[in-house]
C-alpha cells in the first residue's frame, strides 16, 4: 500500500516511492535523503499540523506535516 509519509506512525517504516512536489521542493527533500527506494522510519509524531521526526539515510530529520504529505511511501 502506498501512503503519504505523514500517515506513518512511530515505529512504522516505509520505502519512498515518489515525491509529489514541485521540482525545487523535490530536490530539497532528495538532498536530505528522501529519494525513491530509500527507507524511512517514523520516530515521533507531533500534534496535527506540526513537525514529526523521521530517520532517513542514517540521519534524523524533522518535517512539517505539509512536507511529509508529498513524500509517498510503500508500507
Amino acid at each position: 500500500m502506498v501512503v503519504p509519509l505523514s500517515c506513518l506512525t512511530p515505529g512504522q517504516e516505509g520505502s519512498v516511492v515518489w515525491i509529489a512536489a514541485e521540482p525545487d521542493h523535490e530536490r530539497r527533500l532528495a538532498e536530505i535523503g528522501f529519494t525513491p527506494g530509500s527507507s524511512v522510519l517514523c520516530l515521533m509524531k507531533g500534534p496535527k499540523g506540526s513537525m514529526s521526526a523521521y530517520l532517513a539515510g542514517g540521519s534524523v530529520f524533522g518535517l512539517r506535516e505539509r512536507d511529509a504529505q508529498v513524500v509517498l511511501v510503500k508500507v
